[in-house]
């Protein structure tokens, strides 16, 4: 009987500094706060009467020459 008071109580004496212990301080660290990143914004094409005819979620690489082509095809047969 005395041995799982005995365990239960080591215990405790074991983990009590841990949940007593002070939050560190950052500050004085020079650590700054993550800041997880925000998602991508969604995107709309709308035509030229301003008709809903693209879209698209998250990030995308709209520089390159497919998307240049896809923005161009969708302006130019859906504007028809």
């Amino acid at each position: 009987m005395r041995r799982p008071a005995l365990a239960a109580s080591l215990v405790l004496a074991l983990l009590l500094p841990l949940a007593v212990a002070a939050a560190p301080d950052f500050a004085a660290l020079d650590i700054q706060k993550y800041d997880s990143p925000k998602p991508a914004p969604g995107f709309s094409l709308p035509d030229l009467e301003g008709r809903l005819v693209g879209r698209a979620a998250g990030p995308r690489k709209w520089d390159s020459p497919a998307a240049r082509t896809f923005v161009q095809e969708m302006l130019t047969t859906r504007s028809r």
